[in-house]
C-alpha cells in the first residue's frame, strides 16, 4: 500500500525553501559551465547571459593541447603549450607529498603537545591555534617572495615548501585525538625503558590505526 502524505501549506513552504536553496547552490556552477563554452572575446559582453551566443569548444581543446600556437592566440590565449597530463601528474605528486609529509609532521607536533610537557607548550600551542585565523591569501605574496629569493620558482620544491611542515588545524585536531588515547599503555612502556619516539611509533600510531579500523573503539588486545 502506497502512503501519500497530505499536502499542507507548511510542507509546500518547506519544499519551496529547499528548492530555492538548491537553485542558489547550483546556479554559480551552471554559470561556470556556461563560461567554459564562451569565446574569449565575448567573455565580458555575455557575462550576464544564461546561454552563450556563439558556443565554442576551443577552451577545452586548448586545455588538452589540441590547438596550434596560432589557433590558441586567435582564441584569446597566450600561445603557451599546455600539457594536461603533466599538470595532472604534478598535481598528484604535489598532493601526495603534502598529505604524507605534513600529516607526519603534524602528528609528531600534536603528540608532543599532548604527552610531552615542556616550557612554553601552552603558548606555542596557542600560536598554532591562532594561525588558523590567518587567511591563506594573506601569506600568498610573502611565500612567493620567499620562494623567489631562494631561487625555487617554477619547481616542485618551491610549490611544496610553504606547506611542507605543519598546519594549525591538523595539529589541533590530532592533539585532541592523542589526548584521548589510553595513557596507561604508554606509562607501562615508559617503565620498560621506552623513550618518547618509541612510544609514538610503536604505541600511539598503531593505537590510532586500530582506532580508525575499529570504527572509533580502542582495542587493547
Amino acid at each position: 500500500m502506497i502512503l501519500i502524505k497530505k499536502i499542507t501549506p507548511a510542507r509546500c513552504v518547506a519544499w519551496l525553501i529547499l528548492i530555492t536553496m538548491l537553485v542558489v547552490t547550483i546556479f554559480p556552477l551552471l554559470f561556470v559551465a556556461k563560461t567554459s563554452f564562451v569565446p574569449a572575446e565575448e567573455l565580458y559582453t555575455t557575462s550576464t547571459q544564461l546561454l552563450p551566443d556563439n558556443p565554442t569548444t576551443s577552451n577545452y581543446k586548448k586545455i588538452f593541447g589540441l590547438l596550434s600556437t596560432e589557433e590558441s592566440i586567435a582564441a584569446g590565449g597566450s600561445g603557451a603549450n599546455i600539457n594536461i597530463t603533466t599538470s595532472m601528474i604534478n598535481s598528484v605528486i604535489f598532493t601526495g607529498i603534502i598529505v604524507i609529509v605534513q600529516t607526519f609532521n603534524c602528528a609528531l607536533a600534536a603528540y608532543a603537545f599532548a604527552r610531552i610537557p615542556f616550557y612554553g607548550s601552552r603558548l606555542l600551542f596557542g600560536a598554532f591555534v591562532a594561525s588558523m585565523m590567518i587567511p591563506s591569501v594573506v601569506t600568498l605574496i610573502p611565500n612567493f617572495v620567499l620562494m623567489r629569493d631562494l631561487g625555487l620558482l617554477n619547481s616542485m620544491l618551491g610549490m611544496v615548501a610553504p606547506f611542507f611542515l605543519m598546519h594549525g588545524f591538523a595539529v589541533f585536531f590530532l592533539r585532541q585525538f592523542f589526548i584521548s588515547l589510553p595513557k596507561d599503555i604508554e606509562e607501562a612502556a615508559q617503565l620498560d625503558g621506552a623513550n618518547s619516539f618509541m612510544i609514538f611509533f610503536k604505541i600511539a600510531l598503531p593505537l590510532s590505526w586500530n582506532f580508525i579500523n575499529d570504527g572509533g573503539h580502542f582495542n587493547h588486545h
